[in-house]
């Protein structure tokens, strides 16, 4: 799947774009989330088109399953800007998780470049925060990582399950404390 979208402009038809590149036809493609009125999603070739009617930030989601290949996911933020109005320089962010189960991320958005956003990661019950990274590079450690705006970002936060550790008394004035770790 493309990375990020180019922007629109209101009643100009938006050049088709196919978001899912796929080496096979045999793809299911399925979408959540807002597309702006007059543009749709065509789930058989992957692609959008249209000509918006309605100006704003659009944030939806597509998901693409092929017969040998993990299911993917990703999140695209459209912003279409009203007729005859030029948009300051501006980039988006989208985030997700990894592995997804195990989390929710905030802080998606488009943003005038210069100014900064936070992003936050919150894992699930057993899970623990271990980093974002911006294609694969480290990008922060920390669960809540603010940074300046200047170009498209799609960060994935990263999770490792946390140990159960478990508590037996396995003879008097012993105390012994178990968990699972790696091999």
């Amino acid at each position: 799947m493309i990375d990020h979208l180019q922007d629109g402009v209101v009643d100009a038809e938006y050049p088709a774009r196919t978001i899912v590149i796929s080496g096979t036809t045999n793809f299911v493609a399925t979408t959540s989330g807002d597309l702006p009125d007059g543009m749709t999603f065509d789930p058989t070739n992957g692609m959008v088109s249209g000509t918006p009617t309605v100006s704003g930030v659009f944030a939806f989601q597509v998901q693409v399953t092929a017969s040998n290949s993990p299911v993917l996911t990703r999140k695209y933020l459209l912003t279409i800007a009203p007729a005859g109005e030029v948009l300051p320089p501006h980039s988006s962010v989208d985030t997700s998780a990894s592995p997804a189960n195990c989390r929710t991320t905030s802080g998606d958005g488009v943003y005038t470049n210069g100014t900064t956003a936070t992003v936050t990661a919150t894992p699930a019950a057993g899970f623990a925060f271990v980093n974002w990274t911006d294609n694969g590079e480290l990008a922060s450690t920390s669960a809540s990582y603010t940074f300046t705006n200047l170009v498209n970002r799609s960060l994935v936060a990263s999770f490792v399950a946390v140990p159960r550790l478990s508590l037996s008394a396995l003879q008097p004035d012993a105390l012994v404390i178990i968990w699972p770790t790696n091999f």
